[in-house]
């Protein structure tokens, strides 16, 4: 697969090739784990200072994978700044149901994950 512009859709993964059912075509280590309930979306249930705490542990990563991050969609900003709880919840991927941790996949976070296809 390759990781490429589509049009009006941002950046997505398309494939270069058939792929089997139950094929992997990824296995992919996160930048980092939340737990949902750190990153809410409502600014009354404390977002500033989640925000705030969020973008602490951005900083402790390497320039590259910073840059992975925020070069990510934020389907919940409602202007053209990106937060960082936004990218999150737009592109983060439950790694275990029952206890709602996300994991920050740059490239998984590509895969058309939308309930519309």
């Amino acid at each position: 697969f390759e990781v490429k512009a589509l049009e009006g859709r941002g950046f997505g993964v398309v494939a270069l090739q058939r792929l089997e059912r139950g094929e992997c075509v990824l296995a992919e280590a996160p930048l980092f784990t939340a737990q949902r309930v750190d990153l809410p979306l409502d600014w009354r249930e404390g977002r500033r200072q989640a925000e705030v705490a969020l973008k602490r542990r951005l900083g402790q990563m390497s320039k590259n994978d910073q840059n992975k991050f925020w070069e990510l969609q934020d389907c919940f900003s409602m202007s053209s700044k990106k937060t960082a709880i936004g990218i999150c919840r737009t592109n983060a991927f439950t790694r275990n149901a029952r206890d709602g941790t996300l994991g920050c996949f740059p490239t998984g976070a590509r895969f058309n994950h939308s309930c519309r296809p």
